[in-house]
């Protein structure tokens, strides 16, 4: 008996104890970095270890070939649903979005980011483009249209 009540009181003592231990850690707060690209255009970059998610928007130009040549241009979200690294490499990621130049014609848009993390900077190049093509049944011709565009970046922690 003398055994036994010690061993029970350690048996009830450690489930208490296990779910602190178990306790999901939170991850770590992004840090948010902000700035503009050579175009003017505001970037924000929310930072959590050496990884970023960016927002921002790059001027885009389109050019159509076949049937109807002729050329679009306009401003794209960049935005897409995952992080790159902050290794300075050109990094892809390639997502279906709905593109603002193209009337909201959902387009695969293949994203790429390049940035370095120097101190408290973050500089880099954003580029995005898609293309699209299209069958006229009246003239029987293909058309092709591409769009791309790019811009430098720098922003700072905030």
């Amino acid at each position: 008996m003398r055994r036994l009540l010690p061993a029970l009181a350690a048996l009830t003592i450690v489930p208490a104890a296990a779910p602190a231990a178990a306790a999901p850690t939170s991850p770590a707060p992004a840090r948010a970095f902000a700035g503009k690209t050579a175009a003017g255009t505001p970037i924000t970059l929310d930072v959590t270890g050496k990884r970023a998610a960016v927002r921002s928007s790059v001027a885009m130009a389109c050019i159509k070939t076949g049937g109807s040549s002729g050329t679009k241009a306009g401003i794209e979200l960049f935005q897409p649903t995952g992080a790159f690294a902050l290794t300075g490499t050109d990094q892809k990621l390639s997502q279906q979005n709905p593109s603002a130049v193209l009337g909201g014609r959902t387009v695969t848009i293949n994203y790429h980011v390049e940035a370095v993390r120097k101190d408290r900077a973050i500089s880099g190049r954003l580029s995005m483009n898609y293309s699209t093509s299209d069958y006229d049944v009246f003239t029987m011709s293909n058309t092709i249209t591409v769009c791309d565009g790019s811009a430098a970046f720098t922003a700072r922690r905030r």
